[in-house]
């Protein structure tokens, strides 16, 4: 499917759900803004090497030469990715927190906004922002740029077999999965995490809570929303965490989101469990 087939699909799927107009916008708007200010790296070594680069199981922008490329790059486009959001035609409340988080960026002396990016990356709270400055907005545009720097080749599905990763965090970044895609291999099918911080997939064992390791089957509860079987909750009764599993194939450009599914968080609610690995939950 074609980046242009994904956008209309995308686009159709919004235009029947009101509730997602203005999240819909603001990603759109923040798409753009990466695009036109952030560029892949070159310093992301060759997949050939993966299997080496990842042995040790650190992800590869958790590890000391990445961490501090990655952050430099991260904090030099910034500054132009939330000056084209000030300048796109977004809800007034949006635009408003964008100027907040512009002014205290571009405020930060030069040794402060690459030290920003490694918190990001490393999952540490925002804290001690100044009054009006939100730490989801200052996440949800960050971790857009910080997937902008990664090369497509890495975050390919097919390349992460179980001898080069088989932990429940993202091999790239280091964040926990938000979303999983049943995708069907040989006579069966095959679970894949989806990281909401850089969009990498990669494939993990089929059964259990990917959170905590639960296998006891009798303890994993199905919540599936009564409008829609492409898709559904895998809570478990132990950790309380739940998974978004998108269980078909064609539409991953809607089901493979965090916030194109946001009606399944309050189903996850409901039941009492809780969302792991989002970029839009404060605390991580």
């Amino acid at each position: 499917m074609t980046n242009q087939n994904k956008t209309n699909l995308l686009e159709t799927f919004v235009r029947d759900r009101e509730y997602l107009a203005e999240t819909a916008a603001l990603h759109a708007a923040v798409g753009r803004a990466v695009k036109a200010n952030v560029k892949t790296e070159s310093f992301f070594p060759e997949v050939t090497a993966c299997a080496e680069v990842l042995k040790d199981g650190v992800p590869l922008l958790q590890q000391p030469k990445y961490l501090d490329l990655a952050s430099k790059s991260a904090a030099d486009a910034f500054a132009g990715v939330l000056a084209d959001l000030t300048n796109e035609d977004l809800a007034s409340g949006v635009k408003t927190v964008a100027e907040a988080a512009k002014a205290w960026f571009t405020s930060l002396d030069d040794a402060s906004k690459p030290a920003f990016f490694r918190d990001l990356l490393q999952q540490k709270p925002l804290t001690d922002l100044p009054e009006g400055v939100s730490a989801v907005f200052l996440s949800v545009v960050g971790w857009a740029v910080i997937d902008g720097l990664v090369p497509d080749e890495w975050k390919q599905h097919t390349l992460y077999t179980e001898k080069v990763w088989k932990r429940n965090y993202c091999p790239v970044c280091g964040r926990q999965p938000v979303l999983a895609h049943l995708r069907k291999e040989m006579e069966g099918r095959a679970r894949f995490l989806v990281c909401d911080g850089c969009h990498t997939e990669w494939r993990y064992r089929r059964l259990g809570c990917v959170y905590c390791g639960n296998d006891d089957l009798k303890t994993i509860e199905i919540l599936e929303p009564e409008d829609d079987n492409r898709i559904r909750l895998d809570g478990c009764e132990k950790c309380h965490a739940y998974l978004k599993t998108y269980t078909q194939e064609g539409e991953e450009a809607i089901f493979l989101n965090d916030w194109t599914t946001m009606p399944l968080d309050i189903l996850g609610e409901q039941h009492g469990f809780h969302k792991v690995g989002s970029v839009m939950c404060k605390d991580r």
